[in-house]
């Protein structure tokens, strides 16, 4: 079975997305500046986010990559609210991103971005319950996917 392309892929891919969007169909200008600058604040939250949730992943000495086999199960921290804090922080630098540029046209991609990350999710959710048997059946009952 052929393996899925990382989620940096996809989020790269997203923002090239949202840039030719904003560039080439905006649809209408409808975010100014100061609301523009919001967009930061919400950037930088996602990008928080994701570096907490991996220095996390670090601390218990298990990978990040969703194509390498976990060694440890992080259910404590920001585990405990999402139980995808990295994908949900791209998500959130999605959003962040298209505030910043103030059209419309970019933000549909962010929901397509969202249904291919699902999609890799419930393939790692797979393995994961493969792995962990009962544990993480008990975490999946308890911590939603996004929010």
């Amino acid at each position: 079975m052929r393996k899925p392309p990382l989620p940096p892929v996809y989020f790269l891919s997203a923002l090239a997305c949202m840039g030719i969007l904003h560039y080439t169909v905006p649809i209408t200008r409808w975010i100014t500046w100061p609301t523009k600058a919001f967009g930061i604040v919400v950037i930088l939250v996602g990008f928080g986010l994701a570096m907490y949730a991996h220095t996390q992943c670090r601390r218990a000495n298990t990978t990040v990559m969703p194509n390498e086999l976990s060694s440890a199960l992080v259910t404590d921290g920001i585990f405990g609210f999402t139980r995808n804090p990295m994908y949900l922080g791209m998500v959130f630098v999605l959003f962040g991103i298209w505030i910043c540029l103030g059209t419309l046209s970019p933000v549909f991609v962010v929901p397509i971005f969202i249904w291919f990350m699902t999609k890799l999710i419930c393939i790692e959710e797979a393995s994961l319950k493969e792995q962990f048997g009962q544990v993480y059946q008990s975490y999946f009952g308890c911590v939603r996917r996004w929010i």
